[in-house]
């Protein structure tokens, strides 16, 4: 008799905390912004960078810079790698045909001589 007045009495605690927990005050939370809401930090032109940092080539998807969706996150990112690693970036805007991917590619790597070179979306994956 007493194990179960005790079980009933830890389950009663539990529970209590557990609508205790839901019940409470986030206001105390340090982050006042919501997921998203830093979009407006990147620059809807690219950075300039450093033209004696190591070159750096964005070969976009079909939409390119302002899509608001993950070409725009590559090019935040890009940008914000431009601050902070002083790189000379360079961006390849969205062609209207898919048979001109290596070509971009080859123009990326070769004549224009970039250390690295991202392509953002899977289509890019066979022609790299």
């Amino acid at each position: 008799m007493r194990k179960r007045r005790l079980s009933l009495f830890v389950a009663l605690l539990a529970m209590f905390a557990i609508v205790a927990a839901a019940c409470g005050d986030d206001s105390s939370s340090s982050s006042t912004t919501t997921p998203g809401a830093d979009a407006s930090a990147c620059a809807a032109t690219p950075e300039k960078g450093d033209p004696a940092g190591k070159k750096v080539g964005l070969l976009y998807d079909v939409t390119g810079r302002g899509d608001q969706s993950f070409n725009d996150s590559a090019a935040c990112g890009l940008d914000k790698a431009v601050k902070e690693f002083k790189l000379a970036p360079k961006e390849y805007p969205p062609s209207t045909g898919e048979s001109d991917r290596t070509p971009r590619i080859n123009l990326a790597a070769g004549a224009d001589k970039n250390a690295l070179i991202i392509g953002v979306g899977f289509l890019w994956a066979t022609p790299l």
